[in-house]
């Protein structure tokens, strides 16, 4: 693979203004710094995966397991730690081959879809390199609730389910393993509207079923909505472009034994900002670092129409810092 990347760099990337990106599936720590080592001339920048296996088995995303946060830390830290300096790094929470982000991390959508969704956003997009936003989750588009494998179009769902099924496994019980990690969840219609097929088309049949929530969950009443996942995402580009240190700054995580809260912060040039969040449906109490001394909120996605003027704290010397359901704040700090 080096060999072929130099050569496609040398003959066509490098003649053009051009930003390479590639799709690499869990590669060696090794061989991912190869791929973006700027003085290597292959590639600015790989796909990282490792955190979107902190809620299935080994990888295989048909089969689930309960969430591991500090296995989400270590694939979304790693990367940045790793690429810094010397490439770059890229920042995502789906894609064509992924279900739904605010489904995924034992989160209860129904309950927290608003929360956890602008969370998600705002630890993932704060973090070192360039985010990709697939289609719809800016909107905080959910799974499609499929009721049998007939709906699936994905050859994979249909293959990993026979060969299931084709293994004795009751059909019930395959279908709800391939439902739980299917790529079918974002390959459905954009739901735009609560208009047929969800504003798709004119109300002919489309290739896929639509998810049937798309009278409740669709882009235009999320934009509408006083609670907009896609106006969050707005804001938290505009901090990225106002902040420099979100751009060039280096990661420095906070607590990573912590199984409720992700903590780190962005350092360039003497400027500082600060990610916490809550990573959990209960209210969490964090201890928040001494050292960040005086600050600025930034965002938070609990407040909704207003700008805070302070954090809800608790103790004598008010460190500890009371974290609601998946909320997520970004601090200017003094350094």
């Amino acid at each position: 693979m080096h060999e072929f990347l130099k050569e496609l760099n040398e003959k066509s990337f490098s003649l053009y203004d051009s930003f390479t990106v590639g799709e690499s599936f869990h590669p060696s720590e090794e061989a991912a710094r190869d791929y973006v080592r700027e003085e290597n001339g292959e590639l600015d920048a790989i796909f990282s995966f490792g955190h979107l296996d902190s809620d299935n088995i080994g990888g295989k995303k048909f089969f689930p397991k309960p969430f591991d946060l500090l296995q989400f830390k270590d694939g979304f830290f790693n990367p940045q730690r790793a690429a810094y300096g010397e490439g770059w790094n890229t920042l995502v929470l789906e894609n064509h081959d992924n279900p739904r982000c605010v489904n995924r991390f034992s989160i209860n959508a129904a309950k927290y879809r608003y929360e956890a969704a602008t969370m998600l956003a705002a630890v993932t997009y704060m973090g070192f390199g360039t985010p990709f936003i697939y289609m719809g989750q800016e909107a905080g588009l959910v799974n499609c609730d499929f009721k049998s494998i007939d709906e699936m179009m994905d050859p994979v769902s249909h293959f990993v389910y026979d060969l299931m099924t084709g293994y004795g496994m009751p059909k019930w019980l395959a279908f709800r393993f391939i439902k739980y990690g299917a790529r079918d969840h974002s390959r459905v219609p954009i739901a735009w509207n609560d208009s047929a097929n969800g504003g798709f088309n004119d109300g002919h049949k489309p290739w896929q079923c639509v998810n049937p929530k798309y009278l409740e969950i669709n882009i235009k009443k999320d934009i509408e909505s006083e609670k907009s996942v896609y106006r969050f995402y707005r804001k938290l580009l505009r901090i990225r472009k106002a902040h420099e240190e979100v751009i060039l700054g280096k990661t420095r995580e906070y607590d990573h034994e912590n199984r409720r809260v992700i903590a780190y912060s962005r350092i360039y040039r003497g400027k500082k900002l600060f990610i916490c969040a809550n990573f959990s449906k209960y209210t969490t109490i964090y201890n928040f670092p001494d050292e960040l001394g005086k600050y600025k909120i930034v965002l938070n996605n609990y407040e909704v129409g207003g700008r805070p003027t302070s954090l809800p704290f608790v103790g004598k010397k008010g460190q500890k810092l009371i974290l609601k359901p998946y909320q997520a704040v970004v601090l200017s700090c003094q350094h």
